[in-house]
């Protein structure tokens, strides 16, 4: 799953009433004109948005001291949102030159400004950095977000905000984390992530992102953690259901989680045989019009071989909850069977012991 939601620099100019001449002409066009460029930023109008953004950087002309870059920064605003623009349009060297210009300018305001604006900065740095594969430095600039971030949850700043910044910075890193193997730092942030999400996050999608950025991280980790994945999987696919109305990212879920339980029973015959068989009696269920909870049946068949009778319990309820998600109206819209699910299992399965070079009949450890 791909974490797609991004803040931008939404900067509000009525933040920089206090600190520039009340009645200035040129202030309020400036106002006018950034405002314009970030609601057609928002409405992916890009060549709109940077007009409006060049012509906040053209009023430099009228000589207003209000708006001189040398004692205002507002100009340096209107400078980090048309390199936020130029990531929007896969603009990258660019947007990273004039990102950087316009960090390097706003940090000698940083007394006078919203903190925020300066770790949002960094945070569109860093997300450049990652397109040019400058991954050191992205992580730099993330940390520094991260930062600024931590110390104003430690004051007395707009901390719902903070955190919800800082919930979007915690996912970034985290992946990035993930992406050079360091998997248990990747589980850290992850969890960090989430946490703070969970308690200022309005779109629960947000929310459900995380737990799949989770659950990968989690199968990237040991075979002991694959259930632990599989649990983040079904928190997932429980708010796209029931939160969000989301039947799609619902059955991408699915084919995610069916592909964990393929690599659980990567290699061991005896599981792989048992799944087809239920899968084949789900099929023959599915045209007599019953259902049952046979993916439960499936897991507590493997813990009971694998002599883990202590987790059926859990197992059992984990597997109810995805038979209830996968029976539900919400899924059959999405025209993806359990027994399609089965088969992507199968599949993932035969790919992972391939892989592996096994063809035993030896149990997992932790299945």
């Amino acid at each position: 799953m791909i974490f797609r939601f991004h803040r931008q620099l939404s900067v509000s100019a009525r933040r920089f009433s206090s600190i520039n001449p009340s009645g200035s002409r040129t202030v309020d066009q400036w106002k006018k004109f950034n405002q314009a460029g970030l609601t057609y930023l928002n409405q992916n109008e890009l060549d709109k948005a940077e007009h409006m953004f060049r012509a906040c950087l053209n009023l430099e002309h009228e000589k207003d001291p209000a708006l001189s870059p040398e004692t205002s920064p507002l100009l340096s605003l209107s400078f980090a949102n048309l390199g936020s623009l130029f990531r929007r349009q896969q603009n990258y060297e660019d947007s990273r030159a004039v990102l950087s210009q316009a960090l390097s300018n706003l940090q000698r305001f940083q007394s006078s400004i919203d903190s925020l604006i300066i770790a949002n900065v960094h945070k569109e740095l860093a997300s450049t950095c990652r397109e040019l594969e400058r991954d050191d430095d992205a992580e730099d600039h993330y940390m520094s977000a991260l930062t600024i971030i931590e110390r104003i949850l430690r004051g007395d700043g707009p901390t719902d905000q903070a955190m919800h910044d800082g919930a979007h910075v915690l996912f970034a890193l985290a992946s990035l984390v993930q992406k050079r193997k360091d998997i248990p730092k990747s589980l850290k942030l992850y969890q960090r992530s989430l946490t703070w999400a969970k308690e200022v996050f309005k779109d629960p999608s947000g929310i459900a992102t995380i737990y799949c950025g989770l659950a990968t991280a989690l199968v990237e980790d040991t075979p002991q953690q694959l259930d632990a994945a599989k649990d983040a999987y079904l928190n997932a696919m429980e708010i796209y259901l029931k939160e969000v109305g989301d039947a799609k990212a619902y059955k991408q879920v699915l084919a995610d989680y069916m592909h964990v339980v393929g690599l659980q029973i990567s290699g061991n015959k005896t599981a792989t045989s048992l799944f087809k068989q239920l899968r084949d009696n789900h099929k023959k269920q599915g045209k007599n019009g019953k259902k049952s909870s046979l993916l439960k049946e499936f897991e507590e068949a493997m813990a009971e071989a694998a002599g883990a009778s202590s987790k059926t319990a859990k197992i059992a309820e984990r597997q109810l909850k995805l038979e209830k998600l996968a029976n539900s109206k919400e899924a059959e819209r999405t025209q993806f069977s359990m027994a399609d699910a089965f088969e992507l299992a199968i599949k993932a399965s035969a790919a992972a012991s391939a892989k592996k070079g096994t063809s035993g009949d030896q149990m997992p450890k932790d299945a």
